[in-house]
């Protein structure tokens, strides 16, 4: 786990540890620790990223800032590596036009809370590599997650403006 906000990660992972704790209390999940023992806090990107089979970006709903952060992940991400996008109103084809990977790249949406509602949303860009959605789904459902594949962007006709998956 990465954020530039120096501090971020480390107080995400404070907040994870007492949000595992209460699964573990609701029977959501068995063993908390064991869970939080496979989240580890990267001093950078790279760090971050660094034998990644799958990253998931979720930096501000701003194309601009969308766009930097894919080439930041661009330049340290394995030639295998999928990146998913949490955007719920972002098409992926505005933000990852410009870069290498862009074959690797689709919007992975889950619905929130994933751990209750466990929902995640597949929409590739136009060139979104096809294995990419079928990998982005079979890790997606290692996880405990039911995907739901879109076969492409969709400009959406209702007032909220989403236009990536709807």
């Amino acid at each position: 786990m990465y954020d530039s906000v120096p501090g971020a990660a480390e107080r995400a992972a404070v907040t994870i540890r007492l949000r595992l704790g209460d699964l573990a209390r609701a029977g959501l999940i068995a063993d908390a620790e064991a869970v939080h023992a496979r989240i580890r806090v990267a001093d950078t990107l790279a760090g971050a990223l660094m034998d990644a089979e799958y990253v998931q970006e979720s930096v501000f709903e701003r194309v601009d800032v969308k766009a930097a952060v894919y080439s930041q992940i661009d330049g340290v991400i394995g030639q295998n590596t999928i990146v998913g996008s949490s955007s719920s109103g972002i098409p992926a084809s505005e933000f990852t036009e410009h870069v290498a990977c862009r074959a690797r790249c689709l919007v992975a949406h889950p619905v929130n809370p994933p751990y209750l509602i466990p929902v995640v949303e597949l929409v590739p860009a136009p060139w979104t590599a096809p294995s990419t959605v079928q990998r982005a789904r079979a890790l997606m459902e290692q996880a405990g997650q039911a995907p739901v594949e879109m076969t492409r962007e969709a400009e959406a006709s209702f007032s909220t403006g989403c236009k990536a998956c709807c």
